[in-house]
């Protein structure tokens, strides 16, 4: 069978290149690893961004990632959440700190509450799957899955925002569609991305 199938080309990106490629782009924009509010971050830098604080409460607080590593199936890797037909899993660390602010104590120079950080780290695992969005592809988080979290009831609570949170920092971190093929002509997507072979695979009509 011909690896285009009924298309005019073919692609296939391995895991361990889709890894290579999530190393550089948080190498090249380490502030996608760090965001946190002013108390935390003062202002968006190379290094960190700047979001606000809970409206409200004002409570501050901060978000750092470690490296994502992606296992596309067949499982290669072990993590607790495995990839099934066309998925990926991912492992992230996330280490959520919040500033926690000291009722009634007051900085004794400008009066601003006494802030002190505490934070906790969290082995986050997510499964989603690789698709097409007009000419890019992107990943799109279904499930997360976090360990040892109890009670039940506040798993399912962190796992909603960390579903939510780690959609939003991979929402940029998008691959132009045409970039997997060597160019050898105007191509038309054929269909989605298929996951299988430790591969991302993708199709196109040559035109």
């Amino acid at each position: 069978m011909s690896f285009t199938l009924s298309s005019g080309a073919y692609a296939g990106v391995h895991e361990d290149a889709v890894n290579d490629f999530i190393t550089a782009f948080f190498q090249a924009r380490p502030r996608y690893l760090k965001w946190g509010s002013p108390a935390f971050v003062s202002a968006t830098s190379a290094s960190a961004t700047q979001i606000p604080a809970i409206p409200v409460f004002g409570i501050d607080y901060m978000v750092e990632l470690r490296r994502p590593v992606i296992d596309i199936v067949p499982d290669t890797r072990g993590f607790p959440l495995s990839p099934t037909a066309g998925t990926f899993t991912m492992q992230v660390g996330v280490t959520l700190t919040v500033g926690c602010a000291r009722k009634g104590g007051r900085d004794a120079d400008d009066g601003a509450p006494i802030v002190s950080r505490t934070s906790t780290f969290l082995e986050v695992y997510v499964k989603g799957r690789v698709i097409r969005d007009g000419n890019d592809l992107l990943l799109q988080l279904d499930q997360v899955m976090l360990k040892d979290v109890q009670p039940e009831s506040l798993a399912h609570v962190l796992e909603c925002m960390m579903r939510m949170i780690l959609q939003h920092i991979l929402d940029d971190l998008r691959i132009p569609y045409t970039a997997v093929f060597i160019q050898i002509g105007t191509l038309v997507p054929d269909g989605g991305i298929v996951m299988e072979d430790d591969r991302a695979k993708a199709f196109a009509t040559i035109v």
